[in-house]
């Protein structure tokens, strides 16, 4: 492939991108933006007096704020809790499944152990979904039994289970008889 020569106008763009990528970043707020407010003409007791209410409110704030990381740390210790009390294989759907797809779809839809193995694979295939040998197992288990199919669905995946192969080799078979005639 040929290089094409730079022009006056890749250089101008250059030069473009460099005056504005290049330039420090500025917030544009002083430090004094940042600091209490300091009142002019108060008397020395009144300025300690509002130091101390500054210096309250902090101390509150920061009491707030250990408060509100403990309670996030109880409330994830929880969570972690409720998780391993689950079954196994609730657990590795809850982990790779309920991320994107809601656990009450799940429900509406009953398979049997081969359709969810389908479903199981269909994701793994096309849409990235990275499992384990066990994973996958927990998973497909769990399902079939906490969501089993109706019976016109067993009977769907059962045709489906013998229709698939069978036209599959049909059409194997077909392709081998037309070669074979057409060598003729």
């Amino acid at each position: 492939m040929r290089r094409r020569a730079l022009t006056p106008r890749h250089l101008l763009a250059a030069a473009v991108v460099a005056a504005f990528c290049w330039q420090p970043a500025v917030a544009g707020l002083s430090i004094e933006e940042y600091l209490p407010p300091q009142e002019e003409g108060l008397d020395e007791e009144t300025r300690l007096q509002r130091m101390r209410e500054i210096e309250q409110e902090r101390e509150e704030a920061r009491r707030r704020a250990e408060e509100r990381e403990r309670q996030l740390e109880e409330d994830r210790r929880r969570r972690q809790a409720e998780l391993e009390a689950l079954p196994p294989g609730h657990r590795a759907l809850l982990e790779h499944c309920v991320a994107c797809h809601e656990e009450r779809a799940l429900r509406r839809t009953g398979r049997s152990r081969i359709g969810w193995r389908g479903v199981v694979w269909r994701m793994e295939m096309f849409q990235g979904v990275d499992l384990s040998r066990d994973e996958r197992r927990l998973i497909v288990r769990y399902l079939a039994e906490e969501h089993p199919p109706t019976a016109g669905r067993i009977a769907r995946e059962t045709a489906m289970a013998v229709a698939a192969p069978a036209a599959v080799f049909g059409g194997v078979a077909f392709w081998l008889l037309y070669r074979r005639r057409s060598r003729k």
